[in-house]
């Protein structure tokens, strides 16, 4: 069964979901290359135009007419939503060894991972990679007064 990746605009080459063939969608209008659809949850997305054929069994485009001219999608909004740079450290507090690590002689490495909300809090913070005796616990604890 062949998917097709969705995308969020055509200036951001980065999949957000897929369709799996034979799924049909609510085609809004064409956009040069691309088709912009409405997806499930009522939200507007892009396929590309060449990925989806009105009879099922089929990968021809479907019968919409092109744009006259040549088609340059508008980055401007979807740019302007983008950070402007990578975050940066302002505090960044060092996990404390816990007792029960120390304890029984472990030492290692916790991976992490999270995300830094626009107002430069650390949310969703999840341990990758634990450690266990203690370890785990200390990243989120850190990391949930971390700043940028």
């Amino acid at each position: 069964m062949s998917v097709i990746a969705v995308y969020e605009h055509p200036c951001n080459p980065k999949p957000v979901a897929e369709l799996k063939c034979g799924e049909a969608v609510d085609v809004i209008t064409r956009e040069g290359s691309w088709l912009k659809i409405r997806s499930g949850d009522n939200t507007n997305r892009y396929i590309s135009y060449y990925s989806v054929s009105p009879i099922k069994k089929y990968s021809l485009p479907i019968a919409l007419s092109a744009a006259e001219g040549t088609y340059e999608p508008n980055c401007e909004a979807l740019l302007s939503k983008l950070p402007t740079h990578s975050p940066i450290a302002l505090y960044n507090p060092d996990p404390e060894c816990p007792e029960e690590g120390r304890r029984a002689k472990v030492s290692g490495t916790v991976l992490s991972s999270l995300t830094v909300g626009t107002d430069g809090l650390a949310y969703d913070v999840t341990v990758t990679k634990p450690l266990w005796h203690g370890f785990d616990e200390q990243p989120v604890r850190s990391e949930n007064r971390f700043r940028h």
